[in-house]
């Protein structure tokens, strides 16, 4: 083997050599990289992130309780107690008493907890009859959220707005800031009273009692004779005093109908009259031998004549 020989055997061993060196020092250097990053992360791992809590869905529940009994007016004072006694109240009020033939019925509109409707309902079928129930509900929650982030944001201003007047020291600072303060200060509790009208619909619902007569008892069919005698009379002087009133009522325009009725005949009549002697005077005069027979008058014949003197004539 010659020196040159020798010489690239023992370069090339150096060279192998040192890439072996280089692949393991990586290896370590990668072994040691990913095991410190698991511990340069870990802190950040260590404590997971709290997971927000699902928000509670808002709802307006809002429904219809159609109820019968026999007497409507004490099951309406009925349903307004267990109403009141499940924490709710009545906030409107209609009724109608019982009226010829006309049922009595009560309309009741009433504020209950979301919690108590089914008690209230299980409280009503002890009542009267509960024929049938209509329950609806609404989400709210975004508009309820969308609120709640304004108020907040407007919240902020404010105080913000109120620092800085604090700070201003110019008139006209002063004015701008309190002009801008106002307007957000406006709109803050506009705001905040819809927030609390959503809350009062959502914590307590609107519940309409409608309570109507179950029709098994009329308490306008007469029960006895003096009964029956009363209803006739009573419907005999209604029609008369209703004639009598309509009378009354049309009393005027009957005595214009007669005025005018009274001109336009006497009109008619003249008209009439002229007409006529419009006639008369246009129509010509002839005499007939009827009429110089009728107007000629030939006095009687004197006892002369009778006896056959002739009398003397007039005119020798």
């Amino acid at each position: 083997m010659t020196i040159t020989q020798r010489r690239r055997s023992l370069a090339a061993a150096l060279l192998t050599a040192a890439i072996l060196l280089t692949g393991c020092s990586a290896s370590n250097a990668g072994s040691a990289g990913s095991a410190a990053q698991p511990a340069a992360v870990q802190p950040a791992d260590a404590q997971p992130a709290a997971a927000d809590a699902p928000a509670e869905a808002a709802e307006i529940i809002t429904g219809t309780i159609w109820l019968t009994s026999s007497d409507p007016m004490a099951a309406a004072r009925s349903a307004t107690e267990a109403v009141v006694a499940a924490g709710g109240r009545i906030e409107d009020r209609d009724e109608y008493a019982s009226a010829d033939l006309t049922e009595a019925r009560a309309t009741l509109t009433a504020r209950i907890p979301v919690a108590k409707i089914e008690d209230v309902r299980e409280q009503l079928t002890s009542i009267g009859t509960v024929s049938r129930t209509q329950v609806t509900s609404e989400d709210v929650s975004t508009a309820q959220r969308d609120l709640e982030a304004r108020a907040s944001s407007l919240r902020t201003s404010v105080e913000r707005y109120e620092s800085w007047l604090a700070a201003a020291q110019t008139p006209s600072d002063l004015a701008e800031l309190e002009e801008s303060l106002s307007e957000r200060q406006t709109r803050l509790e506009t705001i905040e009273s819809e927030l609390r009208a959503m809350a009062d619909k959502v914590a307590m619902s609107t519940i309409t009692l409608v309570i109507g007569g179950d029709g098994h008892h009329d308490p306008t069919q007469p029960q006895t004779v003096g009964d029956a005698l009363a209803v006739g009379w009573n419907g005999f002087a209604g029609f008369w005093l209703a004639t009598l009133l309509n009378v009354s009522v049309a009393l005027p325009w009957l005595v214009l109908i007669a005025l005018a009725g009274a001109v336009v005949l006497v009109i008619m009549r003249r008209r009439r009259d002229r007409a006529r002697a419009a006639e008369a005077a246009a129509a010509p005069t002839h005499t007939t031998p009827d009429l110089v027979a009728a107007t000629t008058h030939t006095p009687p014949p004197t006892a002369s004549q009778q006896q056959g003197v002739r009398p003397a004539d007039p005119g020798v």
